[in-house]
């Protein structure tokens, strides 16, 4: 049995899925003999006026008196059964058998019925009966409710029907509930809660196995992920609905998958696919002769035309559709085609034939049933009227317009104060159900000390009406009665006060527990944030202490190789030196110039191998000792040529620390430059600056001397040699001189 689908098996979620009731739910209460004239007057050609209304007093008439018999045979099978269950399995068949009208009485019956028999039933295995058909009256209301217009009523029944059919452990009908529960949410435009709602009744079909019904929650699902816009998802539902239903060859439901696909490719406004879809769906629905969704198809199909700039093959598809629907009654199709038909010949320019179109439709839906669809029709018709020049009826348009628009806006507000509604009611209802938990315990409670006090007055009852022959007897057993209450009741209040005290000490014991896991994470942390910072001040300590002996032992390394430079080969050439100015004292010609040779070119070496020395020594790291150095070299090459010498140091410089070899090759270069400017510029005036510009270090050397070309006279400058040392600094090194103009080097390096 699934009233989900008896109710409402045909509908997609729209604006009339809430009043629809299937035909076949009426057609099973209705004779053999009803069931052939309304099948034969569907199928035959238009009656006229008269025989119609000849016909429909004839199958009333026959109806009431089908339905009246039936009746009866209700009413006696009721009083000849054996046993309330078999009452609850006849009222539940005729609840959903039975026309409007009636199956309400049915419902009201059965709960009223399945509530007295759980009052009083202790067996499980009955009392889960019970709840299951409780649980069907409560979800058969929750419709009534909802066909009435009593949203908030028909939401606390379907509620209330999920939460008895968990206690008959029925699952599916606990998702029956939920998913009449989510359509209404739907109607009301709560799209959250109805897509919550949906997915929690699909994981109960999938659980169950039940491919039908999750056939059916996908494709709501995809519903109403189309209203939201969100087309992924809406194809991947429709997708898995249309899979499962082929499997299942469930042709019907299937077809309208197809249809819903054709809508979404629509929106996409992929002609190709939503064709293929609804040729699919079309194909379907002719074989199983159902013409309601056939004409649907139809329908969209020419609104897929006419969306995509097709205005006159849409047309041929609405006349199509409107031909087919003069044998039928489907409202909500017919005004659609109508507006459709009439927007189609507006941007086709047949104003005659549009306006014609839009006032069918104006008048059919006079009561505002439809004012999104009226909105579209009556703007167009408004601009029709405006170009044609009739000016009242075009007045007339603007005002249905308006109106339109009020309607659609006074829904939106409805919705709104539906939601607004809800959310009062369920608030207001979860703050009674927290009220009554308590509340609850203590009935139960009462109920079962009322219960076992009704069981003793009835035992008191029999004692009284025995012991009137024997009045000791009987007072005796009274007494004992009065004792067994009072032991009772002393042994419900010690129960009661045990309760408590286990609660109290659960508690406690939960809140120690929690104390002690709370300081052993405490303790965990502070270990392993100890352990951390142990594990990093070790580390930090060992490589400090490592760069330390490092550092010690470059050290120690510079001055061994500045103290055997120093003593070795600096006693060895000052020996050679020594000897050949021995040899010049003594000899003459070419062997006195050799010697002199010999002894400037040691004096040299001695003064190049100081200057390394000088470089290597770990006390002249600091750069103001090269600075230092670098001015008292340059005194003291140019006080004995009488050249004014200047030296500028910038702000910073002194404070720079730069390796050994930075060192040595910015001072070679330096006296390289001076050496120049002092033997061969004949130069007045040397000046040095050194200076930091953007992290390079930039020293400049330059004189007023005569200069040269540097582009042929630069063999005998040491250019080469100050090249190779500026580019062992990765620097760049300028040379700027012409004759007669003086000389400017400058070296850049980085540090």
């Amino acid at each position: 049995m699934n009233i989900f689908e008896i109710r409402c098996s045909t509908c997609t979620l729209g604006k009339d899925s809430a009043n629809h009731k299937t035909r076949p739910a009426f057609m099973s209460c209705l004779s053999p003999v009803v069931k052939y004239c309304i099948t034969r007057f569907e199928l035959s050609h238009p009656f006229t006026l008269l025989k119609r209304g000849l016909c429909a007093v004839v199958l009333v008439g026959i109806s009431f008196y089908s339905f009246g018999q039936e009746s009866n045979a209700v009413t006696a099978a009721l009083a000849k059964a054996a046993h309330d269950t078999v009452r609850v399995k006849i009222l539940s068949e005729q609840s959903e058998k039975a026309p409007d009208g009636v199956w309400e009485a049915y419902t009201a019956q059965l709960k009223k019925l399945t509530e007295t028999k759980l009052a009083e039933e202790r067996n499980p295995r009955l009392r889960k009966f019970y709840f299951r058909y409780l649980a069907v009256s409560l979800n058969n209301l929750g419709l009534d409710e909802s066909n009435k217009g009593n949203y908030v009523k028909s939401a606390e029944y379907w509620e209330e029907s999920q939460k008895v059919a968990r206690q008959a452990g029925d699952v599916s009908l606990e998702a029956t509930a939920l998913s009449n529960l989510c359509r209404q949410y739907y109607n009301g435009g709560q799209l959250e809660k109805a897509l919550d709602g949906f997915h929690r009744a699909l994981k109960i079909y999938r659980s169950t196995n039940d491919k039908s019904r999750v056939a059916t929650s996908l494709n709501y699902l995809g519903d109403i992920y189309r209203t939201q816009n969100d087309l992924p998802n809406a194809i991947k539902s429709y997708t898995e609905s249309r899979q499962l239903l082929e499997e299942s060859r469930d042709l019907v439901r299937l077809a309208d998958t197809f249809n819903r696909l054709g809508m979404v490719s629509t929106l996409q406004k992929d002609e190709t696919q939503a064709m293929s879809y609804y040729t699919r769906a079309l194909a379907i629905y002719e074989q199983k002769g159902l013409k309601r969704g056939a004409i649907g198809i139809q329908f969209q199909i020419g609104k897929l035309k006419h969306q995509m700039g097709k205005s006159s093959e849409a047309l041929g598809y609405y006349h199509e559709t409107l031909a087919l629907l003069k044998k039928t009654e489907q409202n909500y199709i017919l005004i659609n085609c109508l507006a459709g038909m009439g927007q189609a010949y507006f941007f086709l320019g047949q104003l005659d034939s549009a306006n014609y179109y839009f006032d069918q439709h104006i008048r059919m839906d006079k009561d505002f049933k439809y004012p999104d669809i009226l909105l579209e029709s009556t703007r167009l018709s408004y601009l029709v009227q405006k170009q044609k020049g009739n000016a009242s009826a075009a007045l007339a348009m603007h005002e249905l317009y308006l109106r339109a628009k009020d309607s659609i806006y006074n829904d939106d507000s409805r919705k709104a104060m539906l939601k607004s509604q809800y959310k009062y009611e369920y608030d207001k209802k979860a703050l009674l159900d927290s009220l009554k938990s308590e509340t609850e315990k203590n009935a139960i409670a009462t109920k079962l000390v009322q219960e076992q006090n009704q069981r003793l007055k009835i035992e008191a009852e029999k004692n009284i009406a025995e012991a009137r022959r024997l009045r000791t007897e009987t007072e005796r057993d009274m007494l004992e009665a009065n004792l067994s209450q009072e032991k009772s009741e002393r042994y419900k209040i010690e129960t009661e006060r045990n309760v408590m005290e286990a609660r109290r000490l659960k508690a406690e014991t939960e809140k120690k527990a929690l104390e002690v896991n709370l300081i052993q994470e405490r303790n965990q942390r502070y270990g392993l944030l100890g352990g951390l910072i142990l594990i990093l001040m070790t580390a930090g300590f060992g490589f400090s202490q490592y760069r330390t002996r490092q550092r010690l032992k470059e050290l120690k390394l510079r001055n061994q190789i500045a103290s055997d430079l120093h003593d070795e080969v600096g006693s060895a050439i000052s020996s050679i030196s020594l000897f050949a100015g021995m040899a010049r004292m003594k000899n003459t010609g070419n062997t006195r110039e050799l010697v002199e040779k010999i002894e400037e070119t040691s004096r040299e070496t001695i003064n190049t191998m100081s200057d390394i020395v000088w470089s290597i020594e770990p006390a002249n790291d600091s750069f103001f000792n090269v600075l230092r150095k670098m001015k008292q070299f340059g005194e003291q090459l140019t006080g004995p040529l009488n050249i004014a010498f200047q030296f500028a140091a910038g702000p910073g410089v002194e404070k720079l620390s730069l390796d050994m070899k930075q060192r040595k090759n910015i001072f070679l270069v330096y006296k390289e430059a001076v050496n120049n400017s002092c033997k061969h510029a004949q130069a007045t005036i040397i000046t040095t600056d050194i200076r930091i510009a953007s992290n390079t270090i930039v020293m400049s050397v330059s004189d007023n001397g005569r200069g040269f070309n540097v582009m042929h006279d630069s063999a005998g400058y040491g250019k080469g040699s100050m090249k190779a040392r500026t580019a062992d600094l990765n620097g760049k090194l300028d040379i700027v001189s012409t004759p007669e103009t003086g000389t400017r080097i400058t070296l850049t390096f980085p540090y």
